[in-house]
C-alpha cells in the first residue's frame, strides 16, 4: 500500500513540475501584438457587380492572457484600400476595423504555440466612386477567425504569423495574413 502512496505521491509531483514547466514556457498576462502583410476586399452586390481588391494591411492587438490556454483581446486593423470596376464605374474601397476576440493556445514544444482566434469586428469602409461627388461611407460588423502560431525567440518576444478571415453582414469579406511580434508581460 506505502509503494502506491508513493507512486502517486511521485506522479502528481511530476505532473505538478511539468504544468509549472509549461507554464514557465507560456506564461499568463498582458500581451501585444503588430504585424503587416496582404489583404483581400470583397463585396458582392449581385452577380457581375463584384469588387475584388487588396492591398497591405495591418493589425495590433492587444490581450490579456488569463489562463495558459485562453486570452481575450481586442484588435485594430486596416485592410488598405484598392480600386476596381465595381458598381458601373472604378471604386477605391478602404476598410478599417476594430475588434474583440477570444484566442486559443496550444504549445506544441517550449518555443512554438498555435494559436486560433474567433470574435467580432465593427469597420467602416470609406468608398469613392471616383466620380467627383459623394464620398460614400458605410459601416457593418463582421466575424473574424483566424489561426496563426508564435515562436519564441526569447523570454519575452515572440516572432508571429496570424492569418484572419472576416465574414461580414452584407456579403462583404476579406482576409489579413501578418507576419510581425508579439511582446508578453
Amino acid at each position: 500500500m506505502t509503494r502506491v502512496i508513493r507512486s502517486t505521491i511521485f506522479i502528481m509531483l511530476l505532473s505538478l513540475s511539468a504544468t509549472a514547466a509549461a507554464q514557465e514556457a507560456n506564461p499568463t498576462g498582458f500581451a501585444f501584438s503588430l504585424g503587416f502583410g496582404p489583404s483581400t476586399i470583397e463585396d458582392v452586390d449581385g452577380p457581375g457587380d463584384e469588387f475584388d481588391g487588396g492591398d497591405i494591411g495591418w493589425n495590433f492587438d492587444v490581450e490579456w492572457r488569463f489562463i495558459e490556454y485562453v486570452a481575450l483581446g481586442m484588435n485594430i486593423a486596416t485592410f488598405g484600400e484598392d480600386t476596381d470596376f465595381f458598381n458601373g464605374t472604378d471604386t477605391t474601397i478602404e476598410i478599417n476595423g476594430i475588434g474583440v476576440y477570444a484566442r486559443g493556445y496550444l504549445p506544441v514544444n517550449d518555443r512554438l504555440l498555435l494559436h486560433a482566434t474567433w470574435g467580432s469586428c465593427s469597420y467602416d469602409a470609406d468608398v469613392d466612386p471616383n466620380q467627383n461627388f459623394n464620398l460614400l461611407i458605410f459601416d457593418g460588423s463582421a466575424d473574424a477567425y483566424g489561426l496563426g502560431a508564435d515562436y519564441r525567440l526569447s523570454k519575452n518576444w515572440s516572432a508571429r504569423f496570424d492569418h484572419r478571415w472576416y465574414d461580414g453582414q452584407r456579403r462583404e469579406a476579406g482576409t489579413l495574413t501578418t507576419l510581425g511580434f508579439r511582446f508578453q508581460f
